[in-house]
């Protein structure tokens, strides 16, 4: 749920789409979007294999808020590539979800370790 607090009244617009509430809030100047869709680890495990199909993926919310998690993605195809580089794989295959109900992600990301 979304509360949005202010001294001065201002009109709201409670839009329903597929159980997402998208809360417009319209003032002279600028509008403002507040999406209150929320996010699973099973979201990002599936976006991060979709992305990288190889990878071994283990996602946590730690503080059970759906916004801030904790990833460890291990991959061959990150093999000769620099944290940096694997990290931008990793929020290649998760798209705009930043944009959206995704606000944080510590992220570990490794080559799998050989038997």
């Amino acid at each position: 749920m979304v509360t949005f607090l202010s001294r001065y009244p201002l009109p709201l617009q409670l839009l329903r789409n597929q159980n997402r509430v998208v809360i417009i809030i319209l003032t002279s100047l600028v509008g403002i979007i507040y999406d209150t869709a929320v996010m699973t680890t099973e979201n990002i495990e599936q976006l991060i294999q979709a992305g990288l199909p190889d990878a071994q993926v283990q996602v946590l919310d730690p503080l059970n808020d759906r916004t801030h998690f904790e990833a460890v993605v291990l991959s061959p195809s990150f093999a000769g590539k620099t944290k940096v580089q694997q990290h931008k794989m990793v929020y290649a295959a998760l798209g705009n979800s930043f944009d959206g109900p995704l606000h944080a992600l510590a992220l570990k990301t490794g080559l799998p370790q050989q038997p």
